[in-house]
């Protein structure tokens, strides 16, 4: 435990990979799921000698809508910048970024903890090309066999949020990191499928202290593995009165500790020049407008909607507004159904049941005319909701069957297994016909079980007492 006396200061750095067809600067693929290393380069992402880069529009637009995002202050006139260091992954020799004059600065994203709100001051954002992915091949940078490069990732297109160190604890760093990732997937802003398509640089220190930055932290289970690690280490070394150095470390999940990379650099270290070969960013206000006018509304924005002109549950509401692409996809259902409480309840209940379970993506889930075909059967009572929730279950698991080859069963001989359980369960018999009509249920819930389910109860509750009449009249 952190005593209450010791004040944490954490500070986050994230680098956002720009969803985009085509690199930063040149027009090599920014998709390499299934590309081979190295096989998504050309010779401007690979620094040859006399490239000249090209600055990609779409990169630009999707960095002003994320500076929105972060209610920032869009500067008019921005630039880039070499950054100039010397390591495998940065083929150039220098990375172009932007340094003293970025696209955007001062700006704030609110955060939610144990229901009290909490303001993050954003300090900057600004545009910059990945670097090349370093590959350690049997183990980590320090007992690695073989170090290898892939250039596939070099010249990806990158937006850095810069915080303010106003993190007072490791929950808000990741309630923050949590929030963001959620609201740039929502927005189209990134692929979240794409790997490491949010890395999160952490600056952290105690009781005023020399700051250490945990370089490269992918996700937000890492992001507090991280901090916890070095936190600790922290505050072993002030129970033993020795000094926290300034330096960048990274995270082992081998070890569960932080592992030194290298002493930290200054800015002034890194010896930045203005960038000769690009012409700075002009944004004018129509512009911002119109990128504004283009985003999608922010989930709070969709729930109000889905409560003022539905009027759902504010449960529902919630779900379908907050999961990307849900509300979209109940207003095509609602077109053509009646009955939307029953679509919404639906929707957020198995149907995102099942999403879950394969990792939810609106796409890769049934499509509106497939599930509205099921919706219709239930809102009709031609099968049971208990059906419905087996067929469903069967749509995503087997999504290129149609909703009758996965209904399609063999035929179920209803008379035969209604004879066979009243056969099988003559004290229920006996109470039903000295008057306890309530025994019916566990002939009908019997029978249910054998025929799988797959059946009406008010049919088979109509077939059982037909039956029974006939044996009294015998």
């Amino acid at each position: 435990m952190i005593g209450s006396n010791v004040k944490v200061m954490i500070g986050l750095e994230s680098h956002i990979q720009l969803k985009t067809e085509s690199k930063l600067f040149c027009s090599c693929s920014t998709n390499s799921t299934k590309s081979k290393p190295n096989e998504n380069t050309c010779q401007i992402c690979l620094g040859f000698p006399g490239s000249k880069p090209t600055l990609n529009e779409e990169a630009v637009r999707k960095a002003i809508a994320l500076a929105k995002i972060l209610n920032c202050k869009i500067n008019e006139y921005s630039r880039f910048a070499r950054k100039i260091y010397f390591y495998p992954d940065l083929p150039k020799g220098f990375q172009i970024t932007q340094y003293d004059e970025p696209l955007a600065v001062k700006g704030e994203f609110s955060i939610e903890q144990n229901g009290k709100k909490k303001t993050i001051n954003i300090t900057r954002v600004h545009i910059e090309e990945d670097p090349g992915k370093i590959e350690y091949i049997g183990g980590h940078i320090g007992t690695a066999q073989q170090v290898l490069v892939d250039y596939n990732r070099s010249g990806l297109p990158l937006c850095e949020a810069v915080t303010e160190p106003d993190f007072e604890n490791i929950d808000e760093a990741v309630t923050y990191v949590r929030k963001l990732f959620h609201l740039l997937s929502y927005l189209d802003l990134i692929d979240p499928n794409q790997e490491g398509v949010m890395r999160t640089d952490a600056n952290i220190s105690i009781d005023g202290g020399e700051r250490v930055e945990l370089k490269n932290i992918s996700g937000s289970d890492a992001v507090e593995k991280s901090l916890k690690a070095e936190l600790n280490r922290q505050m072993f070394l002030k129970a033993q009165s020795k000094k926290v150095e300034r330096e960048t470390r990274m995270y082992s999940e081998e070890t569960g500790t932080t592992i030194l990379l290298r002493k930290k650099e200054y800015e002034e270290e890194y010896g930045y020049i203005r960038e000769p070969d690009l012409l700075p960013i002009i944004v004018n206000e129509s512009l911002v407008n119109e990128i504004k006018g283009q985003m999608k509304k922010l989930p709070e924005e969709v729930e109000h909607e889905i409560l003022t002109k539905y009027k759902l549950p504010k449960q529902i509401a919630h779900q379908l507004a907050f999961k990307r692409g849900l509300y979209e996809y109940y207003i095509e259902c609602a077109k053509k159904l009646k009955n939307v409480d029953l679509l919404a309840r639906w929707l957020v209940g198995d149907f995102l049941k099942c999403a879950n379970w394969h990792n939810y993506e609106i796409e890769h889930c049934p499509s509106v005319e497939r599930f509205l075909e099921l919706m219709q059967l239930i809102e009709k009572g031609k099968i049971t909701e208990r059906e419905g929730k087996e067929l469903i279950k069967k749509m995503f698991d087997e999504p290129k069957k149609s909703l009758k080859e996965l209904q399609t069963k063999g035929e179920i001989d209803l008379d035969s297994t209604i004879k066979t359980v009243i056969k099988e369960n003559q004290k229920a018999v006996d109470m039903i016909r000295s008057g306890d009509e309530k025994s019916i249920n566990f002939l009908v819930g019997q029978t249910l079980r054998k025929i799988n389910f797959k059946g009406d109860p008010n049919e088979i509750r109509r077939v059982i007492q037909k039956e029974l009449e006939k044996k009294s009249e015998k």
